[in-house]
């Protein structure tokens, strides 16, 4: 080997031993590096406890809170309509005039009813006479063929006398007999008629044509008088579809009377919450719109669900008729039932279930839970009664129980009573 070959050979061999001495330095640096970092780490690491919120055990009143909503309601609301098409030739109310019952609204145009009743008057009077001539008639008929039926009687009868005295023959006799038989059978042909009311067939048809020609004449007065619109009650005009000169439809709605001198709220309530309320309980009802509460009392509930809701229908009179309570404002009302006098008993949202049970977390000194099953009574919308497992003075955790679990440690952030 030359002397250049052994140089070049001892430089490769320097650098090799540089390289791996370069690499095992650095993997001993990564390495003390390593364990500096997860050792500071673990200085630094700091256990964060769930924050909650606790409420004292304590025996008091438990209510049941009733909540009822509406809207208010008129006394009366009522629509008036007309039920003859027609011209309006007078209005003489209003937005918002008073009216009271009897009242003029409105009149249509009465000359086309006027026309026709004086056409039906004629005609009734017509048909009146003629059922009146022909009774007369009838009457004057039959008793000239009784007095005809009798005088032929007592003829027969003398013809009878004067034969059997030899005086007349049986020929003249019978042709006596004969005209007697005749004018009976008119007689009692025209006396003999089918009686309706104690009078003739004939004479009752006739007279039937004079009545009916007289409803006809009465259902245009009614007519007529239909057509001039009064008020049914007393209240305040609070729609008006009118104007003189405007041909309106049958059935159109003109006026609209709101009687607001009583006002009502109707509510619908659940199956358990009617069998709690009692006609005559009295209430507060908040009328939002206003701002202020009326008093009111229940004077109506439903014995029975309504059908469109599933229901039960309660209504509330308030006792004060104040002017600016209108129909269709929004109330509501609170009710409080006494469930019991004196009982534990805890918010709904305190209380987890697992597999069918209860459990509460009881928070004891050291700041640890304890997760404790409880056997609960009754219930409402927000409380719930617990009958054993806990006992007043200990402290229940309210909040944040889906983070707890058995004998973890807390930070209690504030207590307060549970509402």
């Amino acid at each position: 080997m030359s002397w250049l070959q052994f140089k070049e050979y001892f430089i490769k061999r320097k650098k090799i031993h540089f390289t791996i001495i370069l690499i095992l330095g650095i993997l001993l640096l990564s390495s003390l590096a390593s364990k500096h970092l997860l050792f500071s780490n673990k200085a630094k690491t700091k256990i964060i406890k769930p924050i909650v919120k606790t409420t004292i055990v304590s025996a008091k009143p438990m209510y049941k809170t009733i909540s009822l909503f509406g809207k208010t309601k008129a006394l009366a609301k009522i629509n008036i309509v007309n039920k003859y098409a027609g011209t309006i030739s007078a209005v003489h109310v209003d937005l918002g005039d008073e009216v009271k019952a009897g009242d003029m609204l409105l009149e249509q145009d009465l000359k086309d009813i006027e026309l026709k009743l004086a056409e039906a008057k004629a005609k009734y009077g017509e048909y009146h006479g003629k059922a009146l001539a022909y009774e007369t008639e009838y009457n004057a008929q039959i008793e000239r063929y009784k007095a005809t039926y009798e005088l032929h009687k007592t003829n027969y009868e003398r013809y009878l006398k004067l034969h059997e005295a030899g005086a007349v023959s049986k020929l003249e006799v019978d042709n006596v007999k004969q005209t007697m038989l005749s004018s009976k059978a008119n007689y009692e042909e025209l006396a003999q008629q089918v009686m309706i009311d104690n009078m003739p067939a004939a004479v009752f048809a006739r007279m039937q044509d004079g009545e009916q020609k007289y409803n006809d004449y009465l259902l245009l007065q009614n007519q007529r008088a239909d057509m001039t619109l009064k008020a049914p009650r007393k209240g305040i005009i609070s729609y008006r579809n009118a104007e003189v000169g405007n041909y309106v439809s049958a059935g159109t709605k003109l006026f609209t009377i709101v009687d607001n001198s009583s006002v009502f709220v109707d509510c619908i309530v659940s199956e358990n919450d009617s069998a709690l309320l009692k006609v005559g309980q009295e209430v507060e009802v908040d009328i939002e719109a206003l701002g202020h509460e009326a008093k009111g009392k229940i004077i109506f509930i439903s014995p029975a669900a309504s059908d469109e809701s599933n229901g039960f229908s309660v209504r509330l009179a308030l006792e004060s008729a104040d002017a600016n309570i209108k129909e269709g404002l929004f109330a509501k009302s609170k009710f409080n039932y006494l469930q019991k006098e004196n009982t534990i008993s805890l918010n709904r949202t305190a209380i987890i279930e697992k597999n069918g049970k209860d459990y509460v977390f009881v928070l004891n000194k050291n700041n640890k839970v304890e997760q404790r099953e409880v056997k609960t009574g009754i219930r409402n919308d927000t409380q719930v009664e617990i009958i054993k497992g806990i006992s007043a003075g200990e402290w229940i955790v309210t909040t944040n129980l889906s983070r707890l679990r058995n004998g973890m440690s807390v930070e209690v952030a504030e207590a307060g009573d549970d509402k």
